[in-house]
């Protein structure tokens, strides 16, 4: 999955909702990408 604490360019507070969004995402679709 995706972490924002590995990205230095993502905001640290952010709202977590958004957050759990993005990680979902990018687990979600980007793996039926490849």
């Amino acid at each position: 999955g995706w972490h924002y604490n590995d990205d230095p360019g993502i905001s640290p507070d952010l709202d977590p909702r958004k957050l759990k969004a993005i990680k979902k995402f990018t687990d979600d679709i980007l793996p039926s990408l490849w």
